[in-house]
């Protein structure tokens, strides 16, 4: 596997994803593109579940360095993860469709937002900057897309 701290963006992307020092982007043929030692777990996931399932491909991929957390949802509604806490892993696992995983410098600093089976909308977080948490307090009900 080759590690840069630089990758060719070519515009054949159809994903990509930022998280600290480490980015992963998916080209429309399929091909993963990543920097950093950092995204090998999530390079490992996203592999292997296309390795099994060659139809799927990633729509949404959240990530941080710290602690190799990810986040990806594939075409098909599935989803792998490694949330670096036992309570947004909880969530992630119990919930019916996950929108939006941000995560934070800190293992402890996340936000999700998802659906239960009857569409209502759901959001949790933990730490983060007091911007975000203000925003999320003000938002009056409105749907938050992305973080």
């Amino acid at each position: 596997m080759h590690h840069s701290d630089k990758i060719h963006l070519d515009g054949t992307e159809d994903l990509i994803a930022m998280g600290g020092k480490a980015t992963v982007a998916l080209t429309n043929d399929g091909t993963l593109k990543h920097t950093m030692r950092e995204t090998d777990s999530i390079h490992r996931s996203i592999r292997g579940t296309l390795s099994e399932h060659p139809s799927l491909r990633p729509t949404y991929v959240a990530m941080a360095s710290a602690e190799n957390r990810y986040f990806v949802r594939y075409s098909d509604g599935s989803r792998t993860w490694k949330a670096g806490c036992v309570i947004l892993g909880t969530i992630i696992r119990d919930a019916y469709k996950v929108e939006c995983v941000a995560f934070g410098a800190d293992v402890d600093s996340w936000f999700v937002s998802w659906q239960d089976k009857n569409e209502q909308g759901w959001l949790h977080y933990s730490a983060g900057p007091k911007s975000m948490r203000t925003a999320i307090e003000n938002r009056a009900n409105k749907r938050i897309e992305s973080v």
